[in-house]
């Protein structure tokens, strides 16, 4: 589609397409008719209308132009419910046509009309009229339904590259809005990055920073600054020495002001290293206020133990219970911390005293006296203003304010507060919770002094809490697309028991490009398609999604293995703009009576097995090319029978992957794990492989995989040879259905 690859948006080129198809048939009307929202219901509505210059079709667009459609009405809800191309004769004739009329006044009669699908949803329909009566045409059907495909691939690409475009932005703001100076430069030294901090922390001119240029001018500017400019330069030109650490530096300015520098890495999602990143943050404030303290060792090794305990785990509740018993008795009798939930809620998640009597009581008053966000005194004060307040003498008219009737006051009372600070936990100007320290047994008196030691405390809490938080939306958000890409359930097959498996790497919060899919190929044959996409995030999933969808659609027009592989290679060639590629091993499973037959094609992919029910094991010899690599690939179609008890085995090169530290884990510890399962149904077996596998691995996956097994059960002979069937003579073939 020439149109399609020429415009900007689909919007563009649609007058284009419906122009071009009327004039390469010699038809005189196109119409789009598109989905849109009703309070009735969706329903179809003419978006766009092509007609040839003649006056009598002037009714049938205003028709048109008037008209909504439901499902199975006229030609587009006919297409919108059968989800294909349909094709009327004479529309004049036609009982489910709503313009017959003034399609009559227009003289318009042939009529056609086809989908277009958007991430498995129908997004428009197409259709075009002709003067003549015309009998149905499969060819041009065909043709048609591959336009509605390839428009619907550019719609789904347009939808993905508008996605992209804003979480590149939102990565440019969240970086331009940090309050860190962000440098990021290539393995050879060559800035790739820097936000706006950066400069103003090192009043570094724009133009040094621009991409592409050597970082060492940068270097020797920041050296001009440093009280020691020679040791600036070594440690910072030092960073490729140990590629893989990462480092954290202290630096001393001339001026006064010390900046707090951290780098790390940057790998690629295949592990290579991409460059380093470095964050400056000036800490002289910060460094000011210890430097006050700095006799008090206890306080140094504090904050150092707290920046250890909130990286320890990502469950930021244990680590903040941690640092609630770490608090006590180093800056508090009491330590309590609260966390904003998602609702606004205001909930204690950490408490901690000395004297487990008290605390017990501490908690009761929590649970009978939860906080009240709305309140404008006490905790919820401090979360909506986003202030800390100081509390340096507790007397009774405090604790009346806080407490909402004389049973808490008395309760509050009779802890002995004499001291109080809470402290937002603030991190991109968002207010996560609360730190509250209280002091009583010990009689201290909170100063302004201590206050600003405590939110420098709650500055280092909120940040791991925030990313955290920030991580699981991200995890939540991939799982979510993960699992949009794979069957929500798999399909009941006569006599076979079929039994799938998938194991996301989600260490990293992206989305991987292994999938499975099991669908109806036929009336009494079915389609099985496992796959693995190179690469991951959104663009493997978009190429996943594509793989998906390719290999269903097809099946619509052949059900050779091999040649449903070819459609999806010129898919992937066609409709992919990346350096994308896929293993692919397409199978199409057709139950018989007493056995089934296997028909297997694989695109670069792991051979499947074959394991007998006496244990014998088989390798499906279907080897093929890699998919989305060369225009004509070489694919073969291997056919085998399973009996009863036998087993088919497909599985992604995940499992091929794992590394067991004490032992090796290749093709021959494969088989033997797969004749292990050759007295087990299909879904043992997938857990024993399952299990094994995760076992090796110290229960977590270190790449992607997907495994499925189809087991013939006894069913399949059983229902055929019942002796009802057999009596009437039923054939082997209708028994299955």
């Amino acid at each position: 589609m020439r149109v399609l690859a020429d415009a900007h948006t689909v919007d563009e080129a649609y007058p284009q397409i419906l122009e071009g198809i009327c004039r390469a048939l010699d038809w005189q009307v196109g119409v789009r008719w598109v989905v849109s929202p009703s309070p009735h219901g969706d329903r179809l509505r003419c978006a766009e209308v092509w007609r040839r210059g003649d006056d009598p079709l002037s009714p049938f667009e205003r028709a048109s132009r008037a008209l909504l459609f439901e499902r199975g009405i006229g030609l587009p809800g006919r297409v919108w419910e059968n989800r294909r191309a349909e094709w009327i004769s004479d529309v004049v004739q036609d009982r489910n046509f709503p313009r017959a009329n003034v399609a009559a006044e227009s003289d318009l009669h042939g009529a056609v009309g086809f989908p277009i699908v958007v991430n498995g949803d129908i997004f428009a329909v197409m259709e075009f009229f002709s003067h003549s009566a015309l009998e149905p045409d499969d060819g041009l059907l065909g043709t048609l339904e591959r336009i509605g495909i390839q428009i619907g691939h550019f719609v789904e690409r347009e939808q993905l590259g508008r996605r992209l475009v804003f979480h590149a932005a939102l990565l440019e703001s969240q970086g331009e809005a940090a309050i860190d100076g962000i440098l990021v430069v290539s393995t050879d030294d060559k800035v790739l990055y820097s936000n706006r901090r950066f400069l103003e922390i090192w009043d570094v001119p724009e133009e040094l920073v621009e991409p592409g240029r050597d970082r060492r001018p940068v270097v020797e500017r920041k050296a001009r600054l440093a009280v020691d400019p020679d040791y600036f330069k070594r440690i910072t030109l030092a960073v490729f020495d140990d590629p893989e650490a990462s480092r954290r530096d202290e630096i001393a300015l001339a001026d006064g002001r010390v900046i707090d520098r951290w780098t790390a890495p940057v790998k690629g999602p295949d592990g290579s290293l991409l460059g380093r990143a470095m964050y400056y943050r000036d800490v002289t404030t910060q460094k000011r206020t210890e430097q006050r303290l700095r006799e008090n060792e206890r306080w140094y090794s504090f904050l150092a133990e707290v920046s250890s305990v909130m990286s320890q785990t990502l469950d930021y509740r244990a680590n903040l219970n941690r640092l609630a018993r770490m608090a006590v008795p180093m800056l508090a009798d009491w330590c309590a911390i609260h966390i904003v939930d998602d609702q606004g809620d205001i909930e204690p998640v950490a408490l901690a005293h000395s004297d487990p009597n008290r605390l017990s009581l501490a908690q009761r008053l929590q649970e009978t006296f939860p906080v009240d966000p709305s309140s404008e005194i006490g905790l919820a004060a401090a979360v909506n203003s986003g202030t800390p307040l100081l509390f340096e003498e507790i007397r009774d008219d405090v604790l009346e304010s806080v407490a909402p009737d004389a049973e808490q006051f008395a309760q509050l009372r009779s802890l002995g507060f004499t001291s109080a600070m809470v402290v937002p936990l603030v991190c991109r100007d968002r207010v996560l919770g609360t730190l509250t320290l209280l002091a009583s047994d010990s009689g201290r008196r909170y100063t302004k002094e201590d206050l600003r030691l405590a939110e420098d405390l709650a500055a280092r809490v909120a940040f791991p809490i925030d990313n955290v938080r920030l991580y699981e939306q991200h995890s939540r958000v991939a799982q979510t697309l993960q699992e949009s890409l794979l069957p929500p359930e798999l399909p009941e097959i006569p006599g076979i028991e079929v039994a799938a498996r998938y194991h996301a790497v989600m260490r990293t919060a992206d989305v991987g490009g292994d999938f499975y899919d099991v669908f109806p190929a036929g009336e009494r044959s079915w389609g099985v398609a496992l796959g693995d996409v190179s690469g991951k995030g959104v663009e493997a999933a978009a190429v996943t999604s594509l793989a998906r969808h390719t290999l269903r659609a097809a099946t619509m027009a052949s059900q050779r293995p091999s040649e449903i592989l070819s459609v999806l290679n010129a898919a992937l060639l066609d409709q992919t703009d990346q350096d994308r590629f896929c293993t692919a091993v397409y199978a199409l499973v057709e139950p018989r009576f007493g056995h089934v037959n296997v028909t297997v094609s694989c695109g670069g992919h792991p051979l499947p097995y074959v394991v007998r029910s006496n244990g014998a094991i088989e390798a499906i010899a279907a080897e093929g090319t890699l998919l989305g690599v060369v225009a004509d690939p070489q694919l073969t179609d291997i056919s085998v029978e399973l009996d009863f008890g036998d087993k088919l085995i497909l599985y992604t090169d995940g499992i091929l992957d794992v590394r067991p530290r004490d032992s090796r884990f290749g093709q021959p510890q494969l088989e033997q794990l797969f004749a292990a399962c050759a007295k087990r149904g299909a879904n043992s077996a997938a857990d024993l492989i399952e299990r094994r596998v995760l076992e090796l691995q110290e229960g977590q996956a270190r790449d992607d995989f997907a495994l499925m097994i189809f087991g013939v059960r006894t069913s399949i002979f059983r229902r055929v040879r019942s002796p009802r069937l057999w009596a009437r003579g039923t054939r082997d073939d209708d028994a299955l259905s």
